[in-house]
C-alpha cells in the first residue's frame, strides 16, 4: 500500500513534457542520448536537468522500512527530505515515549485513587458516625475534638483524591494532542487504548468520589 508520502512523488508532472530547454541549468551540459546527458526530472521539487546533476535516488518506503522502490531527486531534496524523515523519526520516538510513560503514569494513579478513595469512605463513614454520636455523647468536647481531627483529614484526602483526577485529565489531553504518524501500526491503537483504559479507571471511581463528596456536604 503506497503512503500519501509515496503517491504524491509518482503523480505526473505536466512541466516536463512542456520544458524546451536545450541544455542542463545546472552543469550547462547539452541534453543528448546518452545516458547521463538525458532530461530528467526531480520528483520532489520538479526541477528539470540532466540524469547527472538529478542523481540522487530516495526510496519510496515508509519511515522504519530501509527499502523500496527508489525515484530520482536533486541533490537538495535528497539532503532536505532525509532530514525531514530523521526529525519525523525523533518526534515519533518522543511520542512512543510520552506513551509508554503515560501508561506508566496512569496505573501509579489509578492504584493511588483506589487507596486514597477507600480512606477517603472510612472518613465519611467515621465522621458520620461521630456526627450521629454527638447528640447522646456525654463529653462533646472529646466528640468536637475527633470530629475536627477527623474532617481534617478527609478535607486532605477529599484535595488530593480531586488533584489525582485532575492528573487523568491532563494525561488524557496530553495524549489526544500527540502528532502520531497515521501509517504507524501500533501507536494509534495504543493511544486509543490507553484513553479508554483511562475513561474506564474514571468511570469506576470518579461516581464514588463525587457521591462521597455530596453525602460530606449534605
Amino acid at each position: 500500500k503506497n503512503s500519501a508520502f509515496t503517491r504524491a512523488f509518482l503523480e505526473p508532472s505536466s512541466s516536463f513534457a512542456s520544458d524546451n530547454t536545450s541544455s542542463c541549468p545546472s552543469c550547462r551540459t547539452k541534453y543528448g542520448y546518452f545516458s547521463d546527458k538525458k532530461k530528467t526530472q526531480c520528483v520532489v521539487c520538479q526541477k528539470i536537468a540532466c540524469k547527472r546533476c538529478i542523481s540522487e535516488k530516495l526510496v519510496l518506503a515508509h519511515l522504519e522500512e530501509s527499502s523500496g522502490p527508489t525515484v530520482r531527486c536533486c541533490h537538495d531534496c535528497a539532503v532536505a527530505v532525509k532530514k525531514w524523515r530523521h526529525e519525523i523519526a525523533v518526534q515519533q520516538k518522543e511520542a512512543e515515549s510520552v506513551l509508554f510513560r503515560s501508561y506508566q503514569k496512569v496505573i501509579q494513579l489509578q492504584n493511588q485513587v483506589n487507596v486514597l478513595l477507600s480512606q477517603y469512605k472510612g472518613l465519611v463513614m467515621t465522621f458520620q458516625q461521630l456526627r450521629d454520636h454527638r447528640e447522646s455523647a456525654s463529653d462533646l468536647n472529646q466528640i468536637d475534638s475527633l470530629l475536627k481531627d477527623c474532617e481534617e483529614k478527609k478535607e486532605k484526602a477529599n484535595t488530593s483524591l480531586a488533584a489525582l483526577f485532575a492528573s487523568f485529565d491532563r494525561i488524557s489531553a496530553r495524549i489526544s494532542s500527540l502528532e502520531l504518524d497515521s501509517e504507524a501500526t501500533l501507536d494509534e491503537p495504543l493511544r486509543k487504548n490507553l484513553l479508554i483504559y483511562i475513561r474506564l479507571c474514571l468511570q469506576d471511581t470518579l461516581p464514588q468520589y463525587r457521591l462521597l463528596t455530596k453525602v460530606t456536604r449534605g
